[in-house]
């Protein structure tokens, strides 16, 4: 099952650009047509001039146009005609020796820009002298025009931000020639390098103004379209690839250069791979992006250009995170407001920093990346210092609505040294944490409640602190570190004598049990939280742990012991009138009889869980419901309304975020899927899922969905994959996972039933 290496990454498609790639076609329309001219394309380092220049290279050789391509390079900067010495000597070498003698009338011209092709005579003089300037210039556009009567010829002039003066003089004069002749030149240039470079920026002003030359600004590509990229560089429209698009495009902000060297790193790393090299691409459910290496090395040279003040704000800046105001930025950098101003000017040219127009003097890095790498540069100690006075700034700026802004402010306290926090810390981390489970960002709420736990702190509620940990733990499927917190948490509310809390405590206990398949022991918790409940003091609680003993009991197979106690939980809610209660008593019903019948009642039960949570805005109740309504309808043969509660229960997971969630709706989308005969897609959305569901270690769901990718597999022949999957997902079942043995078949022929009924959904569709 060990995934082998991927092949080499393929060079990217051309996505986002359509408009731009239409108005060069119609360009070139025109050189084509005897109206030659200039077309400078500028944009960000590493924005896509290069590969719009190289599709046009692409067209013009199949177009039978004759083109030579020229680059500038840092270290030739200061060689005359450089660039055009690059592109004629391609263009030069190709050519027959008499040709070239009669095109170039002798080259006596041609050794100042290309000393391979002078003549002798002409060596001795570099600068053009001999022959004067204005004859030099003149040869080589009349040159360039011989060269194009038989084909157009299209010249691309890349990195003219690097080119001399004279290379840039030559090519002002040449612009201002080639207007009948059909030639094209596509110059390029980093805008950020040209207020380095008044020779091009006068150049390419003047060639504006004499329409001797057009000027396209290349931008950051769009999150569509880092989606779309994705999804066409992998041969791939899913869900969780175009999630990973969306993280991709947060993180680069659409930089092409940036989204393609961190797909280069994830497919390098086998992060993203292939199953012995073929088939569908797995690891989707990557959630953090390393930066590679080649972006980190083209970004740091940036830094080197900076003046020190410069350096000092832009590391202060990478502190302060993604929205940064003027006032902690100057107290934080200790530097005066005119050194703060000048320094944000300079970042601003560079291409680091922009003002954000929101009348608060703030800023933003252009890019994630660039603040990655600023931040990464400061070193443990600095950043620990510079935290800690981001932190103080910011709290003096929020005076009293300072906890709205928890999430911050947690993120600057948790990042200092705890020593310099007075106390504060585990307040702001507890909020954040808090904050971020109601929004389903269990990830981040682990790291805040983990921290907020670990700092002294007298005002917290630390039982309430606990109880959100292990639950952000449990939804992460950490089960075992969740059950450690629930130990630690029952020992010290029994010690203090703390009947409901213990009731309590012995509840999630059960809770985390089942999530992870140990049924039995689930049960024996949910008893224990029942006993203190027994007074009817506790109503509200002891009808949410039946919910759950009955849940459980029916994974047991005992749906009779379930059915009593679900009853009873729904009396309760409704006497209460607590809705929230109310629609997780008829969520639990549906699932009940779903298992035991009959449909109609299921289907009941469920419409009015929808309803209700629907009411309440209970997403996580609301896409339960959509997940048990669908599998009743595929169970049913209903094709229609299994299609109607998948795709909200796919959209609700997707709104909430929950790997978890999505994997459930996965599975019955992959149901679907064998139903329609689907092998091809139904494989690819199988090992997705499962290479998911494992690094969920969803211990429970597994099982279940080896026993698909089976039938998968057994459909298209592939019998001996089947095995391989089958055996796992026996491995898995009956004596690690807690699930009966009869769950788990011996042999693909066994799973008839299920697959038949879904089937018949899929032709009563039809």
């Amino acid at each position: 099952m060990t995934p082998r290496a991927a092949p080499a990454f393929k060079a990217l498609p051309h996505v986002g650009r359509a408009s731009e790639l239409s108005l060069l076609a119609d360009w070139m329309s025109d050189v084509g047509g005897g109206r030659g001219g200039v077309q400078i394309i500028a944009g960000q380092s590493g924005i896509g001039k290069t590969r719009l220049a190289k599709a046009l290279l692409e067209r013009a050789e199949r177009d039978q146009w004759q083109a030579a391509i020229g680059r500038v390079y840092t270290v030739e900067t200061g060689v005359p005609y450089a660039v055009w010495s690059d592109a004629l000597t391609a263009l030069l070498r190709d050519m027959d020796a008499n040709a070239r003698n009669v095109i170039t009338r002798g080259g006596g011209w041609l050794g100042t820009i290309c000393p391979a092709f002078g003549t002798e005579s002409a060596t001795d003089d570099p600068d053009g002298r001999q022959d004067g300037k204005a004859r030099l210039l003149w040869n080589c556009a009349q040159f360039l025009g011989r060269v194009a009567e038989k084909r157009p010829l299209l010249l691309v002039l890349e990195n003219l931000h690097l080119a001399d003066g004279a290379s840039l003089e030559l090519l002002h004069f040449v612009a201002r020639q080639i207007g009948d002749a059909r030639v094209g030149i596509i110059a390029t240039y980093a805008e950020t390098e040209l207020d380095e470079n008044p020779p091009l920026r006068d150049m390419e002003q003047s060639l504006l103004a004499l329409g001797a030359g057009k000027l396209m600004r290349l931008d950051a590509l769009a999150q569509h379209d880092i989606e779309q990229l994705v999804c066409e560089t992998f041969s791939v429209d899913h869900p969780l690839a175009r999630q990973l698009g969306r993280r991709l495009f947060a993180w680069t902000r659409g930089h092409p250069f940036f989204v393609e060297e961190a797909l280069k790193t994830l497919v390098e790393t086998g992060r993203l791979h292939q199953r012995d090299g073929a088939g569908p691409w797995l690891g989707w459910e990557v959630q953090e992006l390393d930066l590679p290496r080649s972006v980190r090395s083209a970004v740091s040279k940036r830094l080197d250009h900076l003046s020190a003040e410069a350096r000092t704000v832009a590391g202060v800046a990478a502190v302060i995170g993604a929205h940064v105001r003027f006032h902690p930025l100057r107290d934080a950098s200790e530097l005066s407001n005119d050194a703060v101003l000048g320094a944000l000017d300079e970042l601003c040219k560079a291409g680091m920093l922009v003002e954000v127009a929101d009348g608060d003097a703030s800023y933003e890095f252009t890019h994630p990346i660039l603040q990655d790498v600023v931040y990464d540069a400061l070193g443990a100690a600095r950043t620990r210092l510079l935290h800690a006075a981001v932190a103080r700034s910011l709290e003096t700026l929020h005076g009293a609505q300072a906890l709205a802004h928890a999430d911050g402010l947690a993120f600057h306290y948790s990042r200092a040294d705890p020593s310099d926090d007075g106390g504060k810390a585990a307040l702001y981390l507890a909020a954040a944490g808090r904050d971020a489970l109601v929004r389903h960002a269990d990830r981040a709420a682990a790291d805040y409640l983990t921290a907020a736990l670990d700092r002294p702190s007298d005002g917290l509620d630390r039982d309430t602190l606990t109880d959100d940990l292990a639950q952000a733990r449990q939804r992460l499927g950490e089960y075992d570190a969740a059950m450690a917190l629930w130990l630690r948490a029952r020992t010290e509310a029994g010690a203090r004598g703390d009947t409901a809390r213990v009731a309590r405590v012995e509840r999630r206990m059960g809770l985390a049990c089942f999530w992870s398949g140990r049924f039995e022991e689930a049960l024996a918790h949910f008893e224990a939280a029942l006993a203190p409940t027994a007074s009817g003091q506790y109503d509200m609680l002891r009808a949410r742990i039946q919910l759950n003993r009955g849940t459980c009991y029916q994974a047991l197979g005992k749906p009779q012991d379930a059915e009593r106690d679900l009853g009873q939980a729904l009396a309760t809610a409704e006497r209460l009138g607590d809705k929230a209660l109310l629609a997780r008593a008829h969520r639990a019903l549906l699932f009940l009889h779903i298992f035991v019948g009959p449909p109609d009642t299921a289907r009941d039960h469920g419409e009015r869980a929808l309803r209700i949570a629907e009411e309440i805005g209970d997403k996580t109740v609301e896409w339960s419901a959509h997940y048990g309504l669908a599998t009743l309808a595929g169970l049913t043969g209903d094709g229609d309304r299994v299609l109607q509660h998948l795709e909200p229960g796919e959209r609700l997971a997707d709104e909430l975020q929950s790997p978890v969630m999505r994997v459930h709706t996965d599975e019955l989308a992959m149901q679907y899927a064998f139903a329609s005969g689907n092998w091809d897609g139904g494989i690819a959305l199988s090992e997705r899922t499962i290479a998911i569901a494992r690094a969920l270690n969803q211990r429970t769901l597994l099982p279940r969905l080896l026993v698909w990718v089976t039938q998968f597999y057994t459909a298209r022949g592939d019998y001996e994959r089947a095995k391989e999957y089958l055996d796992e997902a026996w491995e898995l079942g009956a004596p690690r996972a807690g699930v009966p043995s009869r769950c788990i078949p011996r042999s693909p022929c066994t799973l008839g039933s299920r697959a038949t009924t879904w089937r018949s959904a899929s032709m009563r569709r039809r």
